[in-house]
């Protein structure tokens, strides 16, 4: 199926549940995590393809025996009805060199490359699996492992994907090979790109539709990039008129044997003003900080560490993120036990949120497997608290609350 133009809308068609009530693509959730195939499908305005964001991406128990492929922690991005990342390659017949060589190989995936090697093909013990993945209104986390899929020449292949506000994407990638090696991290897209590697910034363009990628980490000068049209093995000369060239981009690293790679993904719109925003990395004792347009805070742990201690602010979690808006700060955080900052969370066990902070206000959004017991510095005196089943206040004025199980919704105030 070819993508929406921009301006139009989906075709009608009907869903209903199971006991017959019909179903709009609006009324279902914007993220979901389908984990029999290791898939998790990210939406910004699911049923609105003129608007949507869609990013999936995909770590599976399933190998790539039969008809898959070798596309573990890969991924694909569509945004205002036009495909920007995209699967390349394509099937004239069933394992024709062009199919075998190149569709079905890791090299033809928006993936990662250790040593210009791929993940095995035709195996059904190539998996991959979801490790985790968190969601909320706002926000979308999710941890693919590839590293039995690439085996045996990867002792670590890790995938951090952070869907921010359901308007961009961060990826943290943690690879680690058995010997050193150049990585290579890859990009595919219909039409040629504009590469920039002062910048170590990719942009693809369809129609009005762009994205930019900021390959933020390793910095710029430490990767090489190069691009191409070619496919490897070419398409079969009988079906090149139906099937066109495709652009394929390569980030090169020197030889080592781990590195991290740090992304962020941005789609935009070429109308109407539109652009993407500036981005800087902001240097960090442990893990990844970002700074995106001039208001928004990210971060980002490896996963043996699970800390980030950037400026005057530090995560033990997985993520965080914190936009200052208007005198009032929305924020995210993924599987956290604590962050100290502006203002202060600690939990007994790792928990996934979305929040505000603001001078009379702080609240928090959260859904609970188990209760869990909260101490909360939010930069007022608390006099009123609501959401908990208990709360009390400490002498060095935080307040400890204790939430149930559940969706929880708790509001501080003064």
């Amino acid at each position: 199926m070819s993508p929406l133009e921009a301006g139009t809308q989906a075709p009608d068609f009907s869903l209903s549940d199971q006991d017959g009530n019909q179903v709009r693509l609006a009324d279902l959730p914007q993220s979901r995590y389908f984990d029999d195939i290791g898939v998790v499908n990210m939406h910004s305005a699911l049923g609105d393809a003129a608007r949507d964001i869609m990013f999936s991406f995909r770590s599976s128990p399933q190998g790539s025996a039969s008809h898959g492929f070798s596309d573990q922690n890969s991924f694909v991005l569509n945004a205002f009805g036009q495909p920007l990342a995209v699967n390349s390659g394509y099937r004239e017949f069933y394992d024709s060199p062009h199919h075998l060589g190149w569709t079905r190989q890791t090299k033809a995936k928006n993936a990662v490359l250790f040593g210009g090697q791929g993940q095995r093909v035709k195996d059904a013990t190539a998996t991959g699996r979801i490790a985790r993945f968190a969601d909320g209104d706002g926000f979308s986390f999710a941890t693919g492992d590839a590293q039995r899929a690439y085996a045996p020449h990867a002792e670590r292949a890790l995938r951090h994907v952070f869907f921010v506000d359901r308007r961009y994407v961060v990826l943290l990638d943690e690879v680690a090979a058995v010997a050193p090696v150049p990585f290579q991290w890859l990009l595919h897209a219909r039409r040629e790109m504009l590469v920039t590697p002062a910048r170590n910034e990719i942009t693809v363009r369809q129609q009005d539709a762009r994205l930019t990628v900021s390959l933020l980490y390793p910095a710029p000068g430490e990767l090489v990039f190069s691009q191409t049209d070619a496919f490897d093995p070419p398409v079969d000369p009988a079906w090149r008129a139906k099937m066109p060239n495709e652009w394929h981009v390569a980030a090169e690293s020197a030889p080592t044997r781990q590195l991290d790679f740090l992304a962020l993904l941005y789609p935009w719109e070429d109308k109407n003003g539109g652009a993407a925003p500036d981005v800087l990395t902001v240097p960090a004792a442990r893990g990844f900080a970002l700074r995106v347009g001039e208001n928004a805070l990210v971060m980002m742990a490896r996963e043996a560490e699970k800390r980030v201690e950037a400026g005057a602010w530090t995560l033990d979690g997985m993520a965080a993120n914190i936009t200052s808006l208007a005198g009032k700060q929305r924020f995210v955080l993924v599987e956290a036990t604590r962050i100290d900052g502006a203002w202060s969370l600690a939990a007994s066990r790792p928990v996934s949120a979305e929040g505000t902070s603001a001078a009379d206000e702080f609240s928090l959004a959260l859904r609970l497997d188990d209760a869990v017991t909260l101490t909360i510095r939010p930069g007022f005196a608390v006099r009123h608290v609501s959401g908990a089943t208990e709360w009390q206040r400490e002498r060095d004025g935080r307040v400890r609350v204790v939430l149930a199980a559940g969706t929880v919704r708790l509001v501080l105030r003064p």
